[in-house]
C-alpha cells in the first residue's frame, strides 16, 4: 500500500518494483498527474538522483566501501600530485638520502680504518647467499 502522500494526489500513476530483499517500494511516475511539482519533478520529467543527497552518498559508502575508497584516495591524490609546484630546472640536486647520511660519512671519511673494517662486513655478510658448488641441482 503507497503511503498516503502519494496517494492524496488522486490522479498520480503509481508502479511497484521488487527489490532484491523483497520489500515493495512505491515510485510515483514523473510527469502524469497532479503532485508532481510538489515531489521535486521538473517540467520535462527529470528530478535530481536519488544519491545526490547527503544521505545517499552514506547509502554508497556504506554498501560500496572499497570503491569510494579508491575514488576518495584517487582525488586526494590528484589534489596533493597537481598542486605541487614542479622544482626549478636551474636547482640543485637535493637528495634526502645523503642529507641523512652526512655525519655518518663524515666519521668513515675521517678514520680509514672502520670504512675497511665496514667494507669487510659487508662482504662476509653478502657472501653467504651465493650459490655454492653442491646446490647446483
Amino acid at each position: 500500500m503507497p503511503p498516503p502522500s502519494l496517494t492524496a494526489a488522486g490522479t498520480t500513476t503509481t508502479t511497484t518494483r521488487r527489490r532484491n530483499d523483497r520489500a515493495a517500494k512505491v515510485h510515483q511516475v514523473l510527469g502524469e498527474g497532479a503532485g508532481t511539482e510538489e515531489m521535486g519533478a521538473v517540467a520535462d520529467g527529470w528530478t535530481r538522483p536519488e544519491w545526490c543527497s547527503a544521505a545517499g552518498v552514506a547509502g554508497v559508502l556504506r554498501r560500496h566501501p572499497a570503491p569510494a575508497l579508491f575514488g576518495c584516495g584517487l582525488l586526494l591524490f590528484m589534489a596533493v600530485e597537481y598542486t605541487i609546484p614542479m622544482v626549478k630546472p636551474d636547482a640543485p640536486p637535493l637528495d634526502l638520502g645523503f642529507l641523512a647520511t652526512a655525519g655518518m660519512h663524515a666519521a668513515i671519511a675521517a678514520r680509514p680504518w672502520l670504512n675497511s673494517l665496514l667494507a669487510a662486513l659487508n662482504t662476509l655478510l653478502h657472501g653467504p647467499p651465493a650459490p655454492s658448488p653442491r646446490n647446483r641441482g
